[in-house]
C-alpha cells in the first residue's frame, strides 16, 4: 500500500511539473503580448501626433493662402477689371478700354522684344525643277549644306553627281556616284552651279 501511496505522490509531483511549467509558458505568453500591445498603442500615439501636426500645418498653408489672395496686386487687377466692367457698361468708346488693356500690357510686358533677321534677295533664292540630271565637277569643288549655309565637305575634280533642282548660282546634289554605283544623298547638300558641268 505504502508503494501505492509513494507511486501516487511520485506520478502527482510529475504532473503537477508539468502544469507549473505550462503555466509559466502561458504567462511568459501573456507578458510578451502585453509588451507587443503596449509597443503598438506607442506606435499609434506616435501617428496620431504626426497625423495632428500635418493637420496643423494644412490648416497654416490654408491661412496663408487666403492672406496671399488678399495681396494688393490681387486688388489691383480686381480694381482695373471691376473699371472694366464700368467702361463696357457706360458704352464709352472702344478705344478708352484698348489703351488701358495696351498700358497695362506694355506695364506687365516681360517678354524680350524681337530682332528681325536680317533681309536677303530672292533672286538667287528661287529653286527650279527639272527632270534628273547627271553633273560632273570641273574643279575641287566645296559642297555647302544649304543655300549660302556652312561647307560640310570638299569633292574632288571629275566626281560625278545627279540633280534635280537649281537656283540662279547653286545646284542641289541628290544623289553621287561611288564606284560606279549610284546612292542617294543621306543630307542636304549643294554646290555652286560653276563648279560643274552637265553630263
Amino acid at each position: 500500500m505504502k508503494l501505492l501511496w509513494i507511486l501516487l505522490i511520485a506520478f502527482i509531483s510529475v504532473h503537477a511539473n508539468n502544469e507549473i511549467q505550462r503555466v509559466d509558458t502561458i504567462l511568459k505568453d501573456i507578458k510578451q503580448l502585453r509588451q507587443q500591445y503596449e509597443a503598438s498603442q506607442e506606435t499609434v500615439a506616435q501617428y496620431k501626433r504626426k497625423l495632428q501636426d500635418e493637420q496643423e500645418k494644412n490648416s497654416l498653408l490654408l491661412q496663408e493662402i487666403e492672406a496671399s489672395n488678399k495681396t494688393d496686386e490681387i486688388k489691383v487687377l480686381k480694381n482695373i477689371i471691376h473699371k472694366q466692367k464700368k467702361l463696357l457698361a457706360t458704352k464709352e468708346k472702344p478705344s478708352k478700354i484698348k489703351q488701358l488693356i495696351v498700358s497695362k500690357c506694355k506695364e506687365d510686358n516681360s517678354f524680350p522684344k524681337l530682332i528681325m533677321k536680317k533681309e536677303f534677295t530672292l533672286s538667287d533664292e528661287i529653286v527650279e525643277k527639272f527632270d534628273a540630271k547627271a553633273f560632273r565637277l570641273k574643279r575641287t569643288a566645296p559642297i555647302y549644306e544649304a543655300l549660302h549655309g556652312e561647307i560640310i565637305d570638299t569633292w574632288e575634280e571629275g566626281v560625278s553627281f545627279t540633280s534635280n533642282a537649281r537656283t540662279k548660282n547653286m545646284i542641289k546634289i541628290t544623289g553621287y556616284f561611288v564606284n560606279k554605283v549610284w546612292q542617294k544623298a543621306s543630307q542636304n547638300m549643294w554646290l555652286k552651279s560653276e563648279d560643274a558641268f552637265a553630263r
